[in-house]
């Protein structure tokens, strides 16, 4: 046999010795830690959770758990009762959650919450425009209204206003028209 036949050789024992630790390694972290559903979490509303789902859910959660590991016909039974009693919680919970809602809505105090509540969902709803934001004379960003409002650092040296460039490509400050029209 050749060197060059040895290293081959040598290459291909040692890449079958890597297969052979990383399957065994794979397998055992399998069996420790489990394997997830492979879908992403949702950002979930959970406002209306009460102790009595918090419960429910991480019951099922053990139990989703010891199926995963077991892999036996009575844990998925029990996993399906869970997740069947988990979801029964969750409807009564979410029910009597917006029946409050509903009965504190109708209230002239609950008159201002769903104003309230509709601003926020057209705000949550609107795409960013434009980003605003300027440096004040020491450098710091300044990126809400009213901290802009209230910097005078967006007057210039004779008092007259700076616009501010809001497009998202630049953060700029032109002094523009302003400068004439401000007198």
């Amino acid at each position: 046999m050749s060197t060059a036949e040895n290293l081959v050789l040598g290459d291909k024992i040692e890449e079958d010795r890597w297969e052979t630790i990383s399957e065994v390694v794979r397998q055992k972290a399998k069996k420790v830690l489990g394997v997830t559903s492979g879908r992403r979490k949702e950002d979930k509303e959970t406002w209306w959770w009460n102790e009595e789902v918090q419960e429910s859910i991480s019951k099922k959660k053990r139990a989703k758990m010891k199926w995963d590991r077991q892999m036996d016909e009575e844990s998925k039974q029990e996993y399906k009762e869970m997740q069947s009693t988990a979801k029964k919680e969750v409807a009564k919970a979410k029910d009597r959650a917006y029946e409050k809602l509903y009965e504190k809505l109708d209230s002239r105090e609950g008159e201002k919450d769903l104003y309230r509540l509709a601003r926020q969902r057209d705000r949550a709803g609107r795409d960013v425009q434009h980003v605003k934001m300027i440096k004040d004379v020491d450098g710091n960003i300044l990126t809400s209204t009213s901290e802009m409002s209230n910097c005078s650092s967006l007057l210039g040296h004779d008092r007259t206003p700076l616009s501010i460039d809001t497009r998202a490509s630049s953060t700029a400050w032109y002094r523009d028209e302003f400068k004439s029209t401000s007198r």
